[in-house]
Parts: C-alpha cells; structure tokens; sequence
C-alpha cells in the first residue's frame, strides 16, 4: 500500500457521472474511495491538474454525491482493444453533508444519520 495516503480507502465498484466542461461528459467506475480522493477507471484518459464536477450515488445512504475533483495522475492500463485508464481524483470541493456521507460509507457504517 502507497504509505503517503492520508485516509483509510474503501475497494467499491460505483458507476461514477463526470462532466469537463465544456467539451466532454462522461462515465467511469470507481474502484476506491476515501474522504480524501477517489480511483476511477475511463475508457480516455484524464488531463493531470484539470478540476472536473464528479457524481455518484451511494445505495447504503440513499444519496448522490457531488464533489469537484482533481487529476492527480493518470496511467494507461490494458491492451489495444481493452485499452483503459486509471484515473487518480483528489476531492477539492464538497460540502460537508457529502464528505460525511464519505466518511461514513468508507469507515463501514450501514445507517444514514437522521442530521443529515
């Protein structure tokens, strides 16, 4: 495990909604999440340094997600014709009822605070 990661991540699969504006929108898998970023897997490959909108939705909470992320690496994965990218996302914006709902999620919890 990489040691400089600041937050516990948790493996998922999530269908993930993104939009660059103005020239392309998206959709990609997730495969980890923590407070602090997320891994997503696109079929091209994300510019490193571009602030992008992300939104996905998590069952256990009953809540879509919107968060601002940015490119913190990307790498080319796979060959010719299964050819992918895995996508490193550091979150820049979100606001705090989401980043519970993260911090809940990847820490195990099964219930959705009646605050939120």
């Amino acid at each position: 495990m990489d040691e400089r990661r600041k937050y516990k991540r948790k493996q998922i699969s999530i269908d993930v909604e993104y939009d660059m504006q103005p020239e392309h929108l998206g959709k990609a898998n997730a495969t980890d999440i923590s407070q602090g970023g997320i891994c997503l897997i696109t079929k091209t490959q994300l510019q490193r340094g571009r602030e992008f909108d992300i939104k996905f939705y998590v069952p256990e909470f009953n809540h879509a997600v919107k968060v601002t992320g940015k490119v913190a690496w990307s790498r080319e994965e796979g060959e010719k014709r299964k050819l992918h990218y895995i996508n490193g996302i550091e979150f820049r914006k979100m606001d705090e009822r989401d980043l519970d709902v993260i911090i809940k999620f990847v820490e195990g919890a099964t219930f959705v605070d009646k605050k939120m």
